[in-house]
């Protein structure tokens, strides 16, 4: 799987996860039952392609606005996880510039794959504590479905954002080791060619 199709997948994920509490919300301030939804992209579906086409695109901008404002919680919350074993942001930079400018093929494909992992957890985690918040909203009246959706929706927000956790510190690990060995590999080279002069 290629980068680019790998990042469109994770973009059309995060997408369709903002879609559910969107529609939630619009439903609830426009009054309106979620059949009456269901009903209206069944038309939409029997009209052809075109519809499809138009329901991909919002899908894939709402991927994009979602990842953003992601992005934003979660940066705040790396700077509180810290870059451990490195000192600082700056530290980590350089390192990962090393690595993907000097590293093996083999290990930046691994890193690749983490920071593909870690951008879908932040994706679920964050539309996931929407989700839950939203439904709680729209099924007031139905309390015990609404308390299902919220708890089922808020758990896969909790797992998810541990997961982001528990990967963002491995990957961490992957990119120290990784720099680590890169400048002793180039501290040995550099040694070698002084003991040929």
């Amino acid at each position: 799987m290629s980068i680019t199709f790998a990042f469109v997948v994770e973009i059309i994920i995060g997408g369709t996860f903002c879609s559910f509490w969107i529609v939630l919300l619009v439903n609830y301030f426009l009054g309106k039952e979620l059949n009456e939804f269901f009903t209206l992209i069944k038309l939409l579906s029997d009209s052809g392609w075109f519809a499809w086409f138009i329901a991909i695109i919002t899908i894939y901008v709402l991927g994009w606005i979602s990842q953003y404002i992601g992005d934003l919680f979660f940066d705040r919350m790396q700077r509180i996880v810290g870059y451990k074993p490195f000192n600082s942001v700056t530290q980590f930079h350089k390192a990962r510039t090393n690595v993907f400018q000097n590293g093996s093929k083999t290990i930046i494909e691994d890193i690749q794959l983490d920071r593909q992992i870690l951008r879908i957890s932040k994706l679920v985690s964050f539309n996931s504590l929407f989700i839950s918040l939203s439904s709680l909203i729209y099924f007031k009246d139905s309390s015990q479905f609404s308390i299902i959706v919220c708890v089922g929706f808020m758990f896969l927000c909790i797992f998810s954002f541990f997961h982001w956790k528990k990967r963002f510190s491995d990957t961490m690990k992957k990119f120290h080791a990784a720099n680590k060995l890169l400048l002793k590999e180039k501290a040995s080279f550099k040694s070698k060619q002084k003991s040929l002069t």
